[in-house]
């Protein structure tokens, strides 16, 4: 994880606020503008998921790479 993917939660919880604002002031219902915030926050916890098991991914194979060539 890169310190650009580290977040608090008061700045997750911020920018679903401004968010919702957003959608409410083009038109949305309240309602409607949560459910939308609420759904693209668990997109974005989703991709953030994968990024996290791509990376691990890659150490673990490294790692066997290094094991592999290492014992030639």
């Amino acid at each position: 994880m890169t310190t650009t993917d580290k977040a608090t939660m008061g700045d997750l919880a911020m920018e679903a606020h401004e968010f919702i604002k957003e959608l409410t002031a083009a038109g949305l219902t309240e309602r409607q503008a949560e459910i939308i915030a609420r759904y693209q926050a668990s997109v974005a916890e989703y991709n953030l998921a994968i990024k996290r098991d791509i990376e691990a991914a890659r150490k673990k194979t490294d790692m066997l790479k290094k094991m592999t060539f290492s014992s030639r």
